[in-house]
């Protein structure tokens, strides 16, 4: 199709012929957004990009806010534009907008926030690095190496880490050397109890709250348990007596995250009737999630591994003539889960298992110590061991 290009300063258009391709973006939120755009080979030539100081960045980890491009190089050039037209389809949001350290300003968006605005003159880069025209030859790249690139830029942002270098071993050691210091820094003795943080993944995509799911699995698993009355009140039994132990605790249907993350669980019973002991447990599935958007183990790193390797056990199990064996009981809910975290642990039931399933008769528990169910789990109770073996 023909096209014609008003450029800057220039008082006639320039007639260019240009093919036509068809774009399909999925937003956050999993939503597929359609668009129509002429092919050239170069919209524009390298322009500096938006430069985000140390507070800018420490402002977006603090705020878990989500940006919609990871590149914090000096120079960029632009891939796709869009219209006004196309553009207000993606900026239909009602997150707030953002004013940083810098004065630069974040715009939410269906594809996480852009970065725009003008920086304070004590933020500012050197008057030396002003936007300038590079030429350039614009070869063609090699697509499987381009692909290559893209796939560990990909892998490695939903880790946290805006730089790909090393090994896929290396950058593994890296994000748990991070996760660990966090750990460290963030624990907490109160009395006689420990009380840690979940070490969420910078840059998150946003997490909806799942209480549809949470709701609509709470309706299957009472549907299924009405016909097997001991099995629920055994269910229902489990919940009481974590609420009087205060391992959970009740919190208004309506009540605001005490953090940044609101999120509920969805729970569902596993019948084991062979055992002797405990014939139902109770199973949270943090890894349920809306198509397109992220499930709470997605959000989580999940820590490296520094419990015992099994086969190391079993030989060491073989040495000696004599062993001893021990064991905690429910070790993950001895951990305390701190305050901040606590909202992203929201669970529902019911208060009569006999009445309909409306909001008169639905109550919010949330969990105030480390739960099974969560990947991080196992490094959080193992972490807190090791901590006070070593300081204590």
């Amino acid at each position: 199709m023909e096209l014609l290009v008003h450029t800057f300063g220039s008082t006639e258009p320039k007639s260019t012929f240009c093919g036509v391709t068809k774009l399909d973006i999925w937003d956050l939120q999993g939503e597929k957004h359609e668009f129509q755009l002429c092919a050239t080979p170069m919209i524009i030539n390298n322009g500096k990009s938006a430069q985000l100081s140390d507070e800018d960045l420490a402002y977006i980890r603090t705020h878990r806010i989500c940006l919609s491009s990871k590149s914090h190089t000096l120079a960029t050039r632009p891939q796709i534009l869009l219209g006004c037209d196309q553009l207000w389809s993606l900026l239909e949001v009602p997150s707030p907008r953002h004013t940083l350290p810098s004065g630069m300003q974040l715009i939410p968006s269906k594809l996480g926030y852009l970065v725009t605005g003008k920086q304070k003159e004590c933020f500012a880069l050197s008057k030396n690095h002003h936007s300038t025209s590079v030429a350039t030859i614009n070869a063609s790249l090699n697509f499987a190496e381009e692909l290559e690139c893209w796939d560990k830029y990909w892998s490695l942002d939903s880790a946290g880490i805006h730089e790909f270098n090393g090994t896929k071993d290396a950058e593994k050691a890296v994000i748990n050397e991070q996760v660990s210091k966090f750990f460290e820094a963030t624990i907490e003795k109160r009395k006689r109890s420990y009380y840690v943080r979940f070490p969420y993944k910078d840059n998150h995509p946003p997490l909806p709250t799942n209480k549809n799911i949470a709701l609509k699995r709470l309706r299957s698993v009472i549907e299924m348990l009405q016909g097997k009355p001991d099995l629920l009140r055994e269910y229902e039994k489990t919940f009481n007596d974590q609420l009087t132990k205060g391992i959970i605790e009740e919190i208004p249907n309506d009540k605001s995250a005490e953090g940044v993350i609101l999120h509920y669980i969805p729970h569902q019973p596993v019948v084991t009737p062979a055992k002797e002991t405990t014939k139902l447990r109770i199973v949270f599935d943090a890894s349920a999630h809306f198509r397109g958007s992220p499930s709470l183990n997605d959000i989580i790193h999940q820590g490296p591994l520094i419990l015992p390797e099994l086969y190391a056990m079993l030989l060491r199990f073989r040495v000696s003539r004599y062993v001893a064996t021990s064991d905690v009981e429910k070790a993950f809910l001895q951990v305390f889960l701190h305050e901040a975290d606590r909202d992203a642990t929201r669970f529902l039931w019911v208060r009569n298992t006999n009445l309909p399933i409306d909001d008169s008769n639905l109550v919010t528990y949330r969990f105030t110590r480390v739960t099974f169910g969560l990947n991080v789990s196992p490094f959080l109770l193992a972490g807190t061991i090791h901590h006070h073996l070593r300081y204590e």
